[in-house]
């Protein structure tokens, strides 16, 4: 029995530790910035982000990077997330069991596998929270959200300024 919340934040720690999100390509002008740095540097292949640490791509359109996300439990999430030119996001856990990237400005196109039952995948922009178990999708924000789904489904989510959720979640179909 923990009387304290050390309990909790080992769990969540240990949560956190069982995520990899490496980036494995990168072309053109990519940039990233972790939590402790205080400038942007040029990001490289092999390149491990944590939670809090940010990436972004040039503004010229043959600028893009490509992160694989993995969860080390068993039937965890693994995917592709591939930025766009002139995207900025930072990479982020919700909590033990929401996978989550906010998306500051551009798109992401996710392609998400082996989402487990009680996880998810979200990509959350200033207007909206999109996320999936187990699909191929994409988000744009510039400065509205919009999304596609090119296979199953995913939810989406209005927030409001304050960035909660408001509403009813919907359904968005292939």
């Amino acid at each position: 029995v923990c009387s304290t919340g050390y309990c909790q934040e080992a769990a969540y720690d240990e949560a956190i530790k069982a995520r990899i999100v490496e980036i494995v390509k990168v072309e053109g002008k990519v940039f990233y910035k972790m939590t402790s740095d205080l400038y942007w540097l040029p990001a490289s292949v092999g390149l491990k982000l944590s939670e809090g640490d940010m990436i972004k791509t040039g503004k010229d359109e043959n600028s893009y990077a490509e992160l694989l996300v993995i969860e080390a439990k068993d039937d965890g999430l693994r995917g592709i997330l591939k930025l766009a030119s002139a995207t900025q996001a930072v990479v982020g856990v919700y909590n033990q069991d929401i996978n989550e990237i906010k998306l500051d400005r551009g798109e992401i196109s996710c392609i998400i596998e082996n989402q487990n039952k009680n996880s998810s995948f979200e990509v959350r922009t200033p207007t909206a929270l999109c996320g999936s178990r187990g699909t191929d999708f994409k988000v744009t924000y510039n400065p509205t959200t919009t999304a596609s789904c090119f296979k199953n489904k995913i939810y989406m989510q209005q927030l409001n300024s304050q960035g909660k959720p408001q509403g009813s979640r919907f359904t968005l179909r292939q």
